[in-house]
């Protein structure tokens, strides 16, 4: 199993385990039934406690910056990749991205942006063996989460690998996340 496979699957079972926790699977639903919108910086603050308390987790840091290849990026000179994780028994770390947009095809959009901006980093800084985005969205069938990401990164001109794709249901929350 290559080292990338095995990334997602201990990130599948990170969030599996985060959106498990029946508190964040209340306020999911009290966020669904009170129509509250701009909630990823509480979904950042919950998952940064989730963290710190994971046993597979080594330590993390938050907001880590990076300076930007002008090359790649020329607008832009530095960003912060929201969490930068490492793994117990592990050298390196992985970069993570987490995105919070209700509708699938706006977060999967908006995902495959945040890889790209990792992608962009310059390579003398970047101490990452991989690079990751969770988005939490509306709920939609595995299929359909696959066609958009597929049709999207063909737009943007990014290779997702299909078996480098993991889409769940949030319980009863009329939420899922993504992982790519």
């Amino acid at each position: 199993m290559s080292s990338e496979l095995r990334d997602l699957e201990f990130l599948n079972t990170l969030a599996e385990e985060f959106f498990k926790q029946m508190h964040i699977r209340k306020t999911l639903m009290v966020i669904r039934e009170e129509n509250i919108s701009g909630w990823e910086k509480w979904l950042q603050i919950e998952f940064s406690v989730f963290l710190r308390k994971y046993e597979e987790v080594k330590s993390w840091g938050r907001e880590s910056p990076y300076t930007l290849d002008q090359r790649i990026a020329k607008a832009q000179q530095k960003c912060a990749v929201d969490f930068i994780i490492h793994q117990k028994r592990k050298h390196s770390q992985l970069a993570l991205e987490l995105k919070q947009i209700d509708s699938p095809v706006s977060c999967i959009v908006a995902m495959l942006k945040d890889i790209k901006k990792m992608w962009s980093i310059r390579t003398s800084e970047f101490d990452i063996r991989s690079v990751w985005c969770l988005g939490v969205h509306n709920e939609d069938s595995f299929e359909s989460i696959h066609r958009n990401i597929v049709y999207q990164a063909g737009v943007q001109n990014i290779e997702i690998q299909p078996k480098m794709i993991v889409s769940k249901k949030i319980g009863k929350t009329g939420y899922g996340f993504t992982i790519f």
